[in-house]
C-alpha cells in the first residue's frame, strides 16, 4: 500500500483518466452489503456498481445538478421542523439532527411513501458498520440484523413503486434513483444483489451528511461566540432575501458559496477539515506515475493499492497554522489552497440545515 497525503499527489491520483487506477471498495462494500456473493463473482458485482450505476449518483450530486434534490430536501426538512415541539425542556441532539435529516433525505430521494420507520435500524447498522469493516462481525450481530431488515424494507419500497411503463421509473423518486435502479436492472445482477448494492449507496449518502450535520450542531452549541456570529450572518441575509422561509427551497446553491456568508462557509469547511475520517482507495492496473509536491514523481507499481490520506492532508501544518485547533473563522482569512474531497451533497445539505434551524429557533 502506498499512502499519499499532499494535495498535489491526491489531486494527481484522482484526476487520472488514463485507466491506470481503479476505485477499490470491493472488500468493504461486500462486507457492508451482506450479500451472498460467491468469491468468483465479487469483483464483477462491485465493478458493475462502480462502473455503471454510481455515475448517476456522482452526476446528480454535482452542485450544478443538485437543485432538484436540494429543493425537495429543504421542503421536507421544513415540514419536519414545523412538527417540532420547542416547548419541551430538552431534546436529544441525535433525534433533533439525525432523525429529521434522515426523514427529509429519504423522502427527497424516494418520495413521501418511503418507510421512515427504518430510521432506528439505520442508526443501529451505522453504529456497528466500523466493526463489520474490520471483520469483527461477531461483535455486531445487532448491526447485521438491522442492516438486513432495513435493506429489505428499502427494497420492498422500490419494487412496489416501480412503474414499468415505457422505460420505467420509480414513482415519487428523483431521477437519480430511477436511473440507478433501471441501470442495475439492465445487468445480469440478481434482484438480491441489486437490493444490497442500492442499499449500500443509500447508506453512504445518509451517513456522511448526518455525521457532518451533527458535528456542525455540536460546535455551534458549545461555542457561544461562533453561534451568535453565524446567526447574525444568516439573519442579515434571510431577513432581506427570504421573508417567507419556504422560498429557500428554490435557492441557487451557488448563492450559498458567495461572499454573503464568509463565517458560515468557513465554519462548515473547518468542520469538514477536522471531521473527515474517510480515505480514498485506488488500485493500480499497471505501472504508473503520479506527481507530488514540486513535481516529484511517485512510482506506483501494478497491483499496489494507493490510499489518499485525506485526514493527513487536512491536519498538515504545511497547509494550516495550528492544524489541531478548531477555528471557525479559519477560512475567512486563510484561503483554501487545496481541493477538499468530501462525498456527495454534504456541505450543501448542511448549509440548508443551518439556515432552516436558525429560522425555526
Amino acid at each position: 500500500m502506498v499512502v499519499v497525503s499532499s494535495p498535489t499527489a491526491i489531486s494527481s491520483l484522482l484526476k487520472d483518466t488514463s485507466g491506470a487506477f481503479e476505485a477499490i471498495t470491493i472488500d468493504s462494500a461486500h462486507i457492508l452489503s451482506g450479500g451472498n456473493v460467491g468469491k468468483d463473482r465479487i469483483f464483477y458485482v462491485y465493478s458493475t456498481l462502480m462502473g455503471r450505476a454510481s455515475r448517476h449518483v456522482y452526476r446528480a450530486m454535482m452542485p450544478s445538478n443538485l437543485l432538484p434534490i436540494s429543493s425537495r430536501f429543504t421542503q421536507d426538512f421544513l415540514k419536519e421542523l414545523n412538527r417540532l415541539d420547542l416547548s419541551a425542556s430538552h431534546a436529544s441532539l441525535h433525534e433533533f439532527v439525525r432523525r429529521m435529516m434522515y426523514n427529509a433525505s429519504s423522502t427527497a430521494f424516494f418520495g413521501p411513501n418511503f418507510p421512515l420507520n427504518t430510521y432506528d435500524d439505520f442508526m443501529i447498522f451505522d453504529h456497528g458498520a466500523p466493526l463489520l469493516i474490520r471483520h469483527l462481525g461477531i461483535f455486531a450481530g445487532s448491526a447485521t440484523a438491522a442492516r438486513d431488515a432495513m435493506y429489505k424494507a428499502w427494497n420492498q419500497h422500490m419494487v412496489g413503486n416501480w412503474i414499468s411503463e415505457e422505460s420505467g421509473h420509480l414513482e415519487g423518486a428523483v431521477s437519480m434513483m430511477t436511473n440507478l435502479y433501471r441501470e442495475l436492472n439492465e445487468t445480469d445482477l440478481t434482484p438480491e444483489e441489486i437490493s444490497r448494492l442500492i442499499g449500500l449507496l443509500i447508506w453512504t449518502i445518509h451517513s456522511n451528511v448526518l455525521v457532518l450535520a451533527t458535528w456542525v450542531m455540536c460546535h455551534l452549541l458549545t461555542n457561544k461566540n461562533t453561534y451568535t456570529s453565524v446567526c447574525q450572518e444568516i439573519r442579515a441575509y434571510v431577513d432581506q432575501k427570504f421573508p417567507y422561509i419556504e422560498a429557500i427551497a428554490e435557492i441557487d446553491l451557488k448563492t450559498l458559496e458567495g461572499d454573503n456568508f464568509p463565517l458560515l462557509n468557513s465554519f462548515i469547511r473547518e468542520v469538514i477539515r477536522t471531521k473527515t475520517s474517510m480515505g480514498i482507495h485506488r488500485l493500480a492496473t499497471r505501472d504508473a506515475v503520479i506527481k507530488g509536491d514540486n513535481q516529484k514523481e511517485i512510482l506506483i507499481r501494478k497491483g499496489e493499492m494507493v490510499f489518499a490520506n485525506i485526514p493527513g492532508m487536512h491536519y498538515s501544518s504545511r497547509l494550516h497554522p495550528e492544524p489541531d485547533v478548531f477555528k471557525a473563522d479559519r477560512f475567512v482569512e486563510e484561503k483554501e489552497s487545496y481541493k477538499s474531497y468530501t462525498f456527495g451533497m454534504g456541505r450543501h445539505a448542511v448549509r440548508v440545515f443551518v439556515f432552516c434551524v436558525h429560522w425555526k429557533i
